[in-house]
């Protein structure tokens, strides 16, 4: 039987920088995915600043994925048919098509020496002495010393992992449904913009519309409910209708639509993302923002922390107690800002009526260092409270 230091679960942009790394420091990797690439997959394709940067600071981007970047926001508050538009002296957003940035990462992950099984579907992982695992996919049979679960949202590791540590597997989550419109469409919406859309519904987190080459790729973030009873009327399709309707003056015909679940994380200590030498990144330990959506930032960060744990646990004579540092890694930079955003989230829930603050210059501008990863949510909220006190008594103008 084939033999590897790492074996990857999953193509997608965690998976495929977990196996770059993984490859590069010298591990024998191999990183197997369950489709074809290019494959599609239904993503709005939008990168934050902070997101560019760190897969720039690790060598793992390119700038021509880019179809657009842009500088500015345009915050929409429907109900009270205001909007507002941010600037930023630098690019806070990037758009990108995911089968082609999907494709690009597992391109360089083979460039740096990984192994590439596609269209091979991972099925079971069993436990052997000496914490050596056996791993069966639909087509053959391998072992590796570290399995990494990147396989999404409908993890097949992570199931396994849950019914061996006898966990509950309904979760809550949430749902992003889009589609891509042509920009001739939407001539209202300026290309030059990311513009987000927020308090639409009581069913609905926040709605986007961003710029692509030729393109508006449109969608929203809906509430949702778990992984046994995933959503309730009215039809996603049917609010995504609604939607459009509202943001066009005409009837928009979109070529292509697509949906995907949303993991939302909700609280650290309960959090499942490893097993001994089972570790999960990304969507499939459910690292992914509760208010905005935004989850390759996430899988990304959670596959670099996730390297330099296996990276400092194989050239240790203790492995399985090196590799828990992967725990405390993505407690310590990831599961405290997940946190704080279901607190964001369910907040602007129960009192939409926050959404008003921001009239305030300075409270919606902080959109823009948050996008940036210069400022995080704890600070953003303190901020914000002190603003919106000055603007009360009187001290901003």
């Amino acid at each position: 039987m084939k033999t590897y230091d790492v074996a990857v679960i999953g193509g997608g942009p965690s998976g495929a920088v977990a196996a770059i790394l993984c490859a590069r420091s010298g591990l024998k990797t191999v990183l197997v995915e369950k489709k074809s690439l290019p494959r599609a997959k239904s993503c709005a394709g939008g990168l934050t600043a902070r997101c560019i940067r760190l897969l720039r600071d690790i060598d793992c981007f390119n700038d021509q994925l880019l179809q657009r970047t842009v500088n500015r926001l345009m915050i929409y508050y429907p109900d009270n048919r205001q909007f507002y538009e941010l600037k930023s002296k630098e690019h806070c957003l990037g758009t990108v098509l995911r089968p082609e940035f999907d494709m690009a990462l597992t391109d360089l992950a083979i460039q740096s020496g990984a192994e590439f099984r596609e269209a091979e579907s991972f099925t079971a992982y069993e436990q052997k002495p000496c914490r050596y695992l056996a791993i069966k996919t639909e087509m053959s049979d391998f072992g590796a010393k570290v399995l990494i679960g990147a396989d999404g949202f409908h993890s097949r590791v992570r199931k396994q992992m849950i019914f061996e540590m006898g966990l509950p597997i309904s979760k809550p989550m949430m749902l992003g449904i889009e589609c891509d419109i042509s920009m001739d469409q939407v001539r209202n919406l300026s290309p030059d913009h990311c513009h987000l859309f927020f308090n639409i519904s009581k069913h609905t987190n926040y709605g986007w519309a961003f710029p692509k080459n030729d393109i508006f790729n449109i969608g929203l973030v809906l509430n949702g409910g778990n992984r046994k009873e995933p959503f309730r009327p009215p039809h996603p399709v049917h609010q995504l209708k609604f939607f459009l309707q509202k943001i066009s003056t005409k009837e928009i015909q979109w070529d292509r639509i697509g949906a995907a679940p949303i993991p939302l994380f909700t609280n650290s200590r309960k959090s499942m993302i490893q097993k001994d030498n089972v570790l999960l990144i990304g969507d499939a330990a459910d690292f992914a923002d509760a208010w905005t959506g935004e989850g390759i930032y996430f899988g990304v960060k959670s596959a670099i922390l996730a390297h330099r744990a296996i990276q400092n646990a194989l050239a240790n004579e203790k492995p399985i107690e090196c590799l828990s540092s992967y725990s405390k890694l993505c407690n310590k930079f990831i599961c405290r800002e997940l946190n704080m955003s279901y607190r964001v989230s369910e907040m602007f829930k129960k009192f939409p009526s926050l959404y008003e603050y921001l009239q305030y210059p300075r409270v919606r501008q902080l959109f823009v260092p948050h996008t940036q990863g210069e400022i995080s949510y704890q600070k953003a909220l303190m901020k914000a409270f002190l603003i919106v006190s000055g603007y009360k008594l009187g001290l901003i103008k």
